[in-house]
């Protein structure tokens, strides 16, 4: 059983690539104390390494997970099954977060039931 309200799944193709917007997405989970599990797709065993450095770091918050699916929809079912949240939303690797937005939504849902 999770301690977490949130799991959010962040499927990357290049992870070398994105990786400065990563960070800000695990800062930006980490803040609303989220379940993150990062889906490295196709990537080689140095981003891969480095991924998992990240990972040293996060009390086990972040789960670092490898898959050669080669396409978002794969890699997002793959981080799916490694979720242990009631609730789950996916973001990209480029996106923007915005976590206090998110949490007052979900907050309102488990309010409402």
């Amino acid at each position: 059983m999770s301690f977490h309200t949130l799991s959010i799944v962040i499927p990357t193709i290049n992870f070398a690539m994105n990786r400065s917007n990563i960070e800000y997405l695990l800062t930006s989970a980490k803040s609303i104390q989220a379940e993150v599990v990062l889906v490295l797709d196709s990537c080689d065993l140095n981003d891969f390494e480095d991924a998992k450095r990240l990972a040293d770091f996060t009390d086990d918050w972040l789960k670092v997970v490898q898959t050669d699916a080669q396409n978002p929809g794969g890699a997002r079912n793959i981080g799916l099954q490694k979720c242990t949240s009631p609730w789950i939303t996916f973001w990209d690797s480029d996106d923007r977060a915005y976590p206090d937005e998110l949490m007052k939504i979900v907050l309102a849902a488990e309010k409402e039931s």
